[in-house]
């Protein structure tokens, strides 16, 4: 898959190596992968972790900013929602990629999920997920 990360000099393209999944999200060997817009259904489903398999990074791109006042998202699981990564590590009103490094595992399958608050007045934004953990 590849997304278009609009920036100065034309844009920069991020490429994923995955599949896609009739849900929209898709995943790799080692990859949970999924885009999402403004007016997405949240908290939407990334995929499950797998039982006792340390996640290593999220990554989130935002190919286009958010417009609305206050926007946030936030990485996690249910019940806690900034598990993996807090409204306050990235900037959804801002293009660009922000990335936090964990060894979180958990001890059964959790459902990742990603919470979009797109703002007031929201009418723009959206990006792409991605959740790596080890093989």
């Amino acid at each position: 898959m590849a997304y278009a990360l609009p920036g100065t000099g034309g844009g920069v393209s991020v490429t994923i190596n995955n599949t896609t999944s009739s849900s929209g999200s898709s995943s790799a060997a080692n990859q949970l992968t999924l885009p999402f817009a403004f007016g997405d259904a949240s908290p939407a489903v990334i995929g499950n972790a797998p039982a006792s398999k340390q996640i290593l990074s999220v990554q989130l791109f935002i190919t286009t900013a958010f417009n609305g006042s206050s926007p946030a998202l936030q990485v996690g699981i249910a019940g806690t929602a900034e598990d993996l990564m807090a409204a306050s590590e990235n900037t959804p009103g801002a293009i660009g990629e922000y990335t936090v490094y964990t060894v979180k595992s958990y001890g059964s399958i959790q459902e990742l999920i990603l919470t979009i608050t797109p703002g007031a007045g929201a009418s723009a934004g959206a990006g792409v997920v991605v959740v790596t953990y080890e093989s």
